[in-house]
């Protein structure tokens, strides 16, 4: 049955060919139901995008998921979702029919669902700050562009505002359509769908470089959430990354903590520059958009900024010598520059000794703590931003917390920072690098005691050594830092290495060095007093050097009394080389008015005058031939303060005296010491360093064998710089050995027959030492030395022998009542039988005292290991060796007059006359100035050579015996 509805009242013959055609398609009614159906799914569609955007109010979601923007499926998802966009449009535009536009319009609307919901282009093709250009709409003829349509598409919760339709923006009147009966709801749900297809439009006809800032609008996100920032390299350009996406820029960045030096986080969103520091840098970033109200992200980053990537130099051609240009000269300088301060001290000697009162205020103390300084109890303190962040959280959100939150460390606590510092109160370091290592060993000696108590706790291992400082740590092993809040497992939170970080950080070690540096000005020394505390000359050392450092601020009112049977040779700290090669020198340098070289001398302790530098940028920076002459004029006037004669009593005495007595006790020093501190370790100012340490030390040296008095020469030696290169290498330390030291020294080890050591070539009496400054735990640097020197090709066979006995390392030790109790006497048990074995002897900063500091438990190990035990020849001599000057004039006097008298009795007979007389009072004298002779053939240090010799002390006696049968033999009673 035909419908009558459907039929047309012309004829067949009627209806032309197009019209028929037209007819084919589906009725009016069924037209009008799609369009009715179309238009209600593109309302849902519509009704869903705003739920999902969310009002304007709103602020960002509660989670956003994270997304690797750089996935290829991701980029080919966003291409199709595009392409199916511009394909849909395109139909649209093309159709004929109203019917067949809206069926387009549906499609459009449906395939931007798609697209809204999908993911912004990786960072590598989008353009910060692109603006969206207007483009062509499908209304009505509103005005509308894509920019103001796109965003709300795609879910912004930013309002944007209208642009101005211009000449170029173009409007398409679609078809009018056929049906006469549309009803008003018709009508409503054509005109939402007519809007949806105008979306799609301007979705798909927005350029590519602009589709961002549509995505931007989503929700502001930080890019590196679950993967830490990478790692840089210092003074390396560091790649430019964006770090922040999404919302409407410009972003307002706050760092909180310590980021990179040298890097910028730009209000674009992207962290970009050059790092100029190596290390760890733990900081929070917090961004936030500019729209209103504004979003907010917040994220803890661990950045870490590696060495300088290491390459093999290139070999240049040679080329023709070129004269040395003139250094340009200093024209103008920068207002900053201006403004700044010159380093007044910047020449001024420079310990590290941290009190109990910097200790309190770089860690406040507890009530409990402000009755024993250097307790590590908790101090109280102001919260730490995280926890002031994490606090904030669980106000808002009072439920139970069923697993802790997360807070990444990058600091020590109050307690933690206190127990680590409170190891080094009161023991005074003299390099900036010793300080440093002593924080780092304690560091790890915190780090070891919390992880046993830990892992004990949980009864499993815990680890034995602590993993290596950051600086030093490989790329590959870096732990990414947890986020701040971030809910783990409390096994699983925080890494051991990040733990370890955090312990000490890095504004933590720069206020400690800031707070423990003390500066020492020359001009506010005082004189030098020493006295003798119950002790006599030094006994035998088992061959090893015993050397005590005393500086000049050190000195005190009164006499400081010394054990000096300890020591064998002491340093007196100083004088400060200036930048014109002359010396600043502390008040009674030489001694003249306190004597202290006098009263060393008469124990038998040398001493050596130790010469102090520590700023080097003026100096390098000079033209060469300026540091050549400075050079030059430094060395002779060290060697000439070191041969400075004394003008005192004993000096008078020792020049009545007649070889063998007389010695060279009458010279103020018996060496000299180079301490050089803070050197260049990098760049063209280590290498100039370089050749400044090598051209003075050979200044020096070439005026010590000028004199023909017997030298020391002491090198002092960081640990850190000791090695195959830098400054302080195995080969010139042996060379310089080699060209100083005679090959008649009895201190070196007899090559084999045939060999190839190297021969010592030195012409005068001069012996080097080195004293090697020992960073660190000292059980740990000691077997490193050692061990390093053991495998080097620089240093071989018999020589190695001789260079190790001619190292001492530096030990240190609290000075100070405020030191942390601790058992030193087991520190030195397990350091100085190490010590003694393997190296030349060890070097004591400063010398130990008696009641003084720890210097009660470091003397009984420094007898034990050091000093042979006392004979009874030594014991008898307690008297005699420190008075052995003016008893040596006394057994001189007595011995000529011994020898006058004699000679006057043989040849003379009056003097034959007096008879028995005579002879009894001769022989008294006689057996006196035997016995004298004798105890100073024991006792004095001097006759040393002629004590230990088999031979003299019997030609001596069958002499003496001779003497006196002659004499007796010869007598005849007088004639009367």
């Amino acid at each position: 049955m035909i419908d009558p509805r459907r039929q047309d009242p012309r004829s067949a013959d009627a209806i032309g060919p197009t019209e028929a055609a037209a007819r084919s398609g589906p009725c009016e009614h069924c037209r009008r139901w799609r369009i009715f159906l179309a238009g209600v799914c593109a309302g849902v569609v519509a009704l869903a995008l705003q739920a999902m955007a969310g009002p304007p109010s709103m602020g960002p979601p509660a989670k956003s998921k994270s997304i690797d923007l750089n996935a290829p499926e991701l980029r080919q998802a966003a291409a199709s979702a595009a392409a199916s966009v511009v394909n849909a449009a395109v139909a649209a535009a093309a159709s004929a029919a109203q019917a067949q536009a809206s069926a387009a319009m549906a499609a459009a609307a449906s395939a931007v669902q798609d697209a809204a919901v999908s993911f912004p282009l990786p960072p590598a093709e989008r353009k910060p700050g692109a603006v969206p250009a207007p483009v062509v709409g499908t209304g009505t003829g509103t005005g509308t562009s894509a920019a103001s349509v796109a965003p709300k598409v795609a879910g912004a919760t930013t309002p944007t505002t209208p642009t101005t339709p211009t000449a170029t923006t173009a409007t398409t009147t679609p078809t009018a359509t056929t049906a006469t009966t549309a009803t008003t709801a018709t009508t409503a749900t054509t005109a939402t769908a007519a809007t949806a297809a105008t979306a799609a439009t301007a979705a798909s006809a927005v350029p590519r470089s602009a589709a961002p800032s549509a995505a931007r609008g989503a929700d502001l996100r930080l890019v590196y959430v679950t993967v830490p920032l990478p790692a840089g390299r210092v003074d390396t350009e560091y790649k430019r990354r964006e770090v922040v996406e999404g919302g409407l820029a410009p972003y307002h960045i706050e760092i909180e903590g310590t980021p990179p030096p040298g890097l910028q986080f730009g209000n674009d969103g992207f962290v970009s520059g050059r790092p100029t520091r190596v290390g760890n840098f733990s900081f929070t970033l917090r961004a936030y958009d500019s729209a209103s109200p504004r979003m907010e992200q917040e994220q803890h980053y661990v950045l870490r900024v590696l060495p300088p990537a290491s390459a093999a130099p290139a070999v240049a051609p040679p080329s023709a010598p070129v004269a040395p240009a003139t250094p340009p000269r200093l024209q103008s300088i920068s207002l900053q520059e201006a403004d700044g301060a010159a380093d007044i001290q910047s020449d001024v000697p420079v310990t590290y000794l941290l009190t109990a009162k910097d200790l309190d205020d770089l860690v406040p103390p507890t009530e409990e703590d402000k009755a024993k300084p250097t307790s590590t109890a908790v101090a109280p303190s102001p919260p730490l931003p995280a926890l002031a962040a994490l606090r904030a959280d669980v106000e808002e959100d009072s439920s139970t917390l069923t697993e802790p939150p997360l807070i990444a460390p990058d600091k020590p606590t109050p307690a933690q920072l206190r127990g680590i510092l409170s190891a080094v109160v009161g023991v005074e370091y003299p390099t900036r690098a010793m300080f440093v290592g002593a924080l780092e060993a304690e560091r790890c000696r915190y780090y070891l005691l919390r992880v046993a108590e830990l892992a004990a706790k949980r009864k499993v291992a815990a680890p034995t050594t602590c993993p290596l400082p950051a600086a030093k740590r490989p790329a590959t092993s870096a732990t990414a830092a947890p986020k701040r809040n971030e809910r783990r497992p409390d096994q699983s939170a925080v890494p051991l290495d990040v733990f370890f970080d955090s312990l000490l950080a890095e504004d933590n070690l720069r206020d400690a060095v800031q707070a423990a540096m003390k500066a020492h000005p020359v001009g506010q020394s005082r004189p030098l007093m020493l006295a003798a505390d119950g002790c006599q000359c030094a006994p035998g050392h088992k061959g090893n050097q015993v050397v005590g450092v005393i500086p000049f601020w050190r000195a005190q009112e009164q006499p400081i009394p010394i054990n000096f049977n300890l020591f064998t040779r002491l340093q007196y700290m100083g004088v400060v080389l200036k930048d014109d090669g002359s010396f600043d020198q502390p008040q009674d340098w030489d001694g003249a008015v306190s004597g202290f070289s006098r009263e060393a001398q008469r124990y038998d302790v040398a001493m050596d005058l130790v010469i102090y530098r520590r700023s080097w940028s003026r100096l390098l920076n000079r033209p060469d031939d300026e540091v050549q002459r400075m050079i030059k004029t430094a060395a002779q006037a060290a060697v000439q303060m070191i041969d400075r004669q004394r003008q005192d009593p004993q000096t008078w005495m020792n020049r009545l005296l007649l070889k063998p007595g007389a010695d060279s006790g009458s010279l103020v020093f018996g060496g000299l010491t180079v301490f050089f501190e803070d050197t260049p370790t990098e760049g063209q100012e280590a290498t100039r360093y370089t050749e400044f340490l090598k051209g003075f030390t050979n200044a020096v040296l070439e005026e010590m064998q000028k004199r023909v008095r017997p030298y020391y020469l002491n090198i002092v030696v960081p640990d850190d710089q000791l090695g195959e290169r830098g400054p302080y290498n195995y080969g010139w330390l042996m060379d310089l050995k080699l060209r100083a030291e005679p090959p008649w020294n009895t201190a070196h080890r007899t090559t084999p027959d045939g060999s190839r050591e190297p021969l010592y070539t030195g012409k005068s009496d001069v012996t080097v030492q080195y004293l090697v400054m020992m960073s660190g735990d000292p059980d740990t640097k000691k077997k490193i030395i050692r061990r390093n020197i053991d495998l080097t090709t620089q240093v071989t066979g018999v020589r190695r022998i001789d260079f190790l006995d001619s190292m001492m390392p530096v030990v240190v030790h609290a000075t100070s009542p405020e030191a942390q109790p601790v058992n030193v006497s087991s520190n030195m048990a397990r350091d100085f039988p190490y010590l003694e074995w393997n190296y030349g002897g060890v070097t004591l900063w400063p010398l130990p005292l008696a009641d003084v500091g720890m210097g009660n438990q470091v003397i009984p190990s420094l007898v034990e290991y050091f000093i042979s035990p006392q004979t009874t020849r030594e014991k008898a001599c307690a008297w005699v060796c420190p008075n052995r000057l003016p008893l040596r004039l006394l057994a001189q006097t007595l011995l000529l007059g011994c020898i006058v008298a004699a000679v006057l009795y043989g040849t003379n007979c009056r003097v034959r006359r007096v008879g028995m007389i005579y002879l009894l009072v001769l022989g008294v004298v006689a057996f006196i100035t035997a016995a004298l002779c004798l105890m100073l053939l024991t006792c004095d240090p001097a006759f040393a050579p002629l004590r230990e010799s088999p031979y003299v002390p019997l030609v001596a006696l069958v002499l003496a015996v001779a003497a006196f049968i002659y004499i007796f033999l010869q007598f005849r009673a007088p004639e009367l």
